[in-house]
């Protein structure tokens, strides 16, 4: 008999265990209990196998390069490295014994200016098998946005760091899917780190929500969300949106029967109703649209699958475009339906097109057989572009491949199939499209246990390039 699974809140777990109803489905079929139950702070830091800092340098010439982690207890950690020409390297946080058993932001600083791709990876469980990333923010802003957020089935966590020598003030707003806004005032340290987990907000109990974060000085900021019982199964990791816009783009987009991706949507205008637009580029040239409203201060969840007859097993980028400046993000979960997904990854949207592109981070083979996909749209209707792909490895030669992405599509790059050479190996990127066609990158990874294939993943947007 195969077990029927329910997933239930914590807190109202002991009514179903005492409920009548419940008693007569127990004597009619074998009942699987999962609840998302209670994590300290100190369980978050126990279960994370590995932290690692990963930069590379696309460029001709070598960069020094400083590394500064800000820690929530204030201690003052630091690493420095030259990352070569054309090369990407990866700093370990668990092989520095000052950051041990402890949360921290980062801090990575080009000391000549050099432009970096960098991202941070983080791995957990016994044989990591879940992890998340996220992509480096450009730079410190007062304004912080994130399109998704949930508490309930899932764990969030607002992830402040202020890297100035005097401590900020922080209003976080939670702009929920049916209007209610939730505040938060907090303090973020000088030199340090502050994280909001919004189970300790019990305005949010069961509620998908966008986040504004708003601060009296310059800060940076992140969000975690985490999933499964007992323990976290999963998990992803976005970096914030500095500003709203009107015109946003996603890369990955997949659906089917293993895969489910949803398009986040906030508007954090406390007046004006958003009208937003959704155009969907497959991987043959196909556009599917769908049209949605924002009321004023919600959140809004698209289920890609849904949302065109087209889209119900397909790859394709998003395009959004609306009326008024909205935040977006595109989240996707697999391993089967809910609520029995294995992990996810998610990335903000990019505000813009552009011809040059990096990424820090990408893997192939391994003891985890890393398989790592490099997502590549382009919304010109008219025009191919012709993208030059330069892999920079930790040792030996770069390795190069061009491919041509057809107008109004997506193409997909399989390292392991398109780029053998990078077999056992890490790799960073540069693209950039030979014949001036903008377009947008995103680089999603998956690995594996010797228990479950596609255990985890992770993906990170890519970081125009001048």
């Amino acid at each position: 008999m195969s077990p029927v699974r329910l997933v239930v809140p914590d807190d109202v777990n002991d009514v179903y265990e005492t409920s009548p109803v419940f008693a007569r489905l127990r004597e009619r079929c074998e009942i699987e209990i999962y609840t998302s139950m209670p994590v300290t702070p100190e369980e978050v830091i126990r279960r994370i196998k590995d932290a690692e800092i990963v930069v590379a340098n696309p460029t001709e010439g070598d960069a020094r390069v400083d590394v500064h982690f800000l820690t929530e207890s204030g201690g003052d950690v630091r690493q420095s490295l030259t990352v070569g020409a054309l090369r990407r390297v990866t700093v370990v946080a668990n092989d520095l014994p000052d950051l041990a058993a402890q949360s921290f932001g980062i801090e990575v600083r080009s000391l000549d200016a050099v432009p970096l791709a960098v991202e941070r990876a983080v791995f957990w469980g016994a044989d990591r098998e879940a992890g998340h990333s996220a992509a480096a923010a450009p730079g410190l802003s007062q304004t912080w946005y994130f399109a998704e957020g949930a508490q309930g089935f899932f764990d969030t966590f607002v992830l402040l760091a202020n890297p100035q020598e005097t401590a900020a003030l922080a209003t976080v707003s939670f702009l929920t899917e049916h209007g209610l806004v939730v505040q938060r005032q907090v303090e973020v340290p000088a030199r340090g780190r502050f994280t909001l987990w919004t189970r300790a907000v019990p305005e949010l109990a069961h509620a998908a929500f966008s986040i504004a974060v708003l601060a009296n000085r310059p800060i940076v900021a992140e969000r975690a969300m985490y999933f499964g019982s007992p323990g976290w199964i999963g998990g992803h990791a976005s970096p914030g949106l500095q500003a709203p816009g009107t015109r946003w783009f996603s890369a990955e987009g997949v659906t089917g029967s293993y895969f489910d991706t949803y398009l986040l949507l906030g508007n954090p205008s406390p007046e004006r109703t958003a009208h937003v637009n959704l155009r969907f580029l497959s991987r043959d040239g196909g556009v599917y649209r769908r049209g949605y409203e924002i009321a004023p201060a919600t959140r809004l969840t698209v289920n890609a699958e849904i949302a065109h007859p087209a889209l119900a097993d397909a790859e394709f980028s998003t395009v959004i475009d609306s009326d008024v400046p909205v935040v977006a993000e595109r989240a996707t979960y697999w391993g089967g339906a809910f609520p029995n997904w294995l992990d996810a990854h998610a990335a903000p949207a990019a505000a813009a097109s552009y011809v040059k592109w990096g990424l820090a981070d990408a893997r192939v083979g391994g003891a985890e057989a890393f398989e790592t996909w490099v997502l590549i749209a382009n919304e010109d209707p008219v025009r191919a572009a012709q993208v030059e792909m330069t892999f920079l490895t930790e040792e030996g030669a770069p390795v190069s491949r061009t491919v041509t992405v057809a107008p109004n599509s997506r193409y997909s790059v399989w390292l392991e199939q398109d780029v053998p050479e990078l077999t056992g190996r890490r790799a960073g990127l540069r693209l950039e499209s030979a014949n001036g066609v903008p377009i947008v990158v995103e680089r999603a990874m998956y690995w594996s246990t010797p228990r479950q294939a596609w255990a985890g993943g992770s993906s990170a947007p890519g970081a125009p390039l001048p």
